[in-house]
């Protein structure tokens, strides 16, 4: 059950980091940096969605170390 609980946060925040990359790369992010800071719910998502990826990752290698 923690392994599928476990691959459903991965697969969720990289799902959403990639719409969040997308979303960037529409309002022109590779032309003008500043559009990041203009846009602070698009940059906590994105925020977000890195922090679930972390955790998620770090939860599966501490059970591995454990063994």
């Amino acid at each position: 059950m923690k392994f599928l609980i476990r691959a459903i946060l991965l697969l969720g925040s990289l799902v959403w980091l990639v719409v969040c990359a997308k979303q960037f790369v529409a309002l022109g992010i590779l032309d003008h940096p500043s559009v990041a800071i203009d846009n602070p719910t698009l940059l906590i998502q994105t925020f977000i969605a890195l922090m679930i990826l972390r955790s998620a990752w770090m939860f599966g290698q501490e059970k591995r170390r454990r063994f």
